[in-house]
């Protein structure tokens, strides 16, 4: 998901119009929306400061706005690769005609347990899509 789309779905999820959050950020009232539609069409890239005052602003993780690196399989290898190196097991098993990579170590079992519970609640309904939404944008919460 690019930036402005997670921009814009951390902006409607806590209820903000591009004005107010504009306004928020300091922008000047006439250009105030403005300036938040560039960002969000993609027109414009925030700056990492400016991506630091929005999610304060709205109050999520700085990581939960800007886009992710590594959506192609190659990326996604890399990664795994680099995961191993800096001393993370890296296990891949054989599932029928699916394979999967488990990663484990350097304290990821709090976290993903964490990602597991929170998953279990919104799958069984007990939390609704925008939490859940939430939570991802915000992890860690500090």
């Amino acid at each position: 998901m690019r930036c402005g789309d997670r921009l814009r779905r951390a902006r409607t999820l806590r209820g903000m119009t591009m004005k107010e959050l504009g306004l928020e950020m300091h922008y000047p009232y006439k250009n105030a929306d403005i300036r938040i539609a560039q960002y969000e069409k993609g027109l414009r890239g925030p700056k990492a400061e400016t991506v630091e005052e929005l999610a304060r602003i709205l109050k999520v993780n700085p990581r939960g706005i800007v886009e992710p690196e590594g959506y192609s399989v190659e990326d996604i290898m890399e990664m795994l690769f680099e995961i191993e190196e800096q001393g993370y097991t890296v296990e891949i098993h054989r599932h029928g005609d699916r394979l999967t990579a488990v990663i484990s170590g350097n304290g990821l079992d709090g976290p993903l347990a964490e990602w597991r519970r929170m998953k279990s609640r919104y799958k069984n309904d007990r939390i609704s899509d925008s939490e859940y939404i939430f939570w991802k944008l915000c992890w860690p919460e500090k």
